[in-house]
């Protein structure tokens, strides 16, 4: 049996990530049928839409969807995030959004010797039950 996998590599660093990503499981050797997906920015800029109307068919047509990083300055953060983003992962139920992150043996860890002082980012995290977005910094591990 072939998986299909729709690879929606985004835009920035995305692409990059998931053509790595791609490379990582071509290794494996599974019988996976790869179907790339423009959507995001640059077709947003050259459709006026982040993705097709007929997209949720397109998707629901694989058994996996591998998504990169999706949202470019050029785009408001609003189209992306309900244009393309929660779109997807709402009306698929999909709720895995998950960064793994390991350390390898030999190189280094870019935080060693930071601390919570260091971080320059602050996240807005939204209380479901409080109804209400609060400021909060971004935890480090």
């Amino acid at each position: 049996m072939t998986y299909g996998v729709a690879l929606l590599p985004g835009d920035g660093v995305g692409p990059e990530v998931i053509a790595e990503a791609r490379r990582a499981v071509d290794v494996l050797g599974l019988p996976i049928e790869w179907t790339e997906l423009p959507w995001g920015s640059a077709y947003w800029h050259e459709h006026g839409r982040m993705m097709p109307e007929d997209w949720e068919e397109t998707v629901r047509a694989h058994q996996a969807v591998l998504m990169g990083a999706v949202g470019d300055p050029s785009v408001p953060d609003h189209l992306s995030l309900w244009g393309l983003i929660l779109l997807i992962r709402q009306r698929l139920d999909l709720w895995a959004n998950v960064r793994p992150a390991r350390l390898l043996e030999g190189i280094p860890c870019p935080l060693v010797g930071r601390g919570p002082e260091d971080a320059d980012r602050r996240g807005k995290r939204f209380h479901a039950r409080k109804g209400r977005i609060s400021q909060s910094p971004l935890a480090r591990a």
